[in-house]
Order: structure tokens, then sequence, then C-alpha cells
């Protein structure tokens, strides 16, 4: 799975390669996300298998990212790669803040528009403009 990611494709096209359903495929990441808080908190000694998942899966996609990033910074094919970007991982490389489409599976997901103005505007009123 992670090999498949590491070439840029997404968890949810690794898993239908490998034949993982979505509910295997979640419930190992809801065990290894959990296996991981427990061993941040000193209550788990050894990284069991869903752990090493996740972390191999992150590991995996910022390789993917780092890749596509020096290769943009040395000008191959720029125009392909910032579009690969800006698809693959919205979150982070959208044009458009309320654009997002999900990391995991590739699918749009809505945005409340609303809330983002109502959340920017008080960052501005309150002076916590990040920007």
């Amino acid at each position: 799975m992670t090999e498949i990611v590491a070439r840029g494709n997404l968890r949810q096209t690794a898993c239908q390669r490998l034949g993982i359903s979505k509910n295997t495929y979640s419930k190992w990441m809801e065990a290894g996300n959990r296996q991981l808080r427990d061993h941040e908190h000193g209550r788990r000694k050894t990284l069991l298998l869903q752990a090493k998942l996740v972390v191999s899966l992150r590991e995996a996609e910022a390789r993917v990212k780092e890749q596509i990033t020096e290769n943009i910074l040395e000008g191959k094919n720029l125009q392909a790669q910032m579009w690969f970007l800006e698809r693959r991982f919205s979150k982070e490389f959208s044009r458009n803040p309320a654009a997002h489409v999900d990391d995991e599976t590739g699918e749009e997901v809505r945005v409340d528009a609303a809330q983002l103005l109502a959340d920017r505007l008080a960052q501005l009123i309150g002076g916590g403009d990040d920007s």
C-alpha cells in the first residue's frame, strides 16, 4: 500500500488495487492512530502493525510532496506538477481556499464558505491575521 501511495496515488486507489475494503482501511487507520497516541503518551512502548502503516503512509505522502516540490523548483514540467499538487494536496496547495479534495479519497468535500468567512472576519477583528 505504501509503495502505491509513494507513487502519488490516493490511499483509496491503493486500497482498491490491493482489494482492501473501505471499512477495513478505516478500522486500520483508527487503530493505528489510537496506537500512535498511546505511544506518544507513554502507554505503549512498541508500535503495532496498524500504527506502522499510518506512519508509513504519512511518510510516503510527504516524499511525494517533497519530490514534486523539488521538481517544480528545478523547473521540471512546472504546469503538470503544480496541477498535481493543487489536486492531490488541495488543503495545502489550492489556489481557492474554499476548495477541498479529500487527500485519502480524492472526493470533493463541501466547504461551509459562510463559516470560513465568519472565521476570517473574526481573525481580522481580533487582530489575529496570520496571512
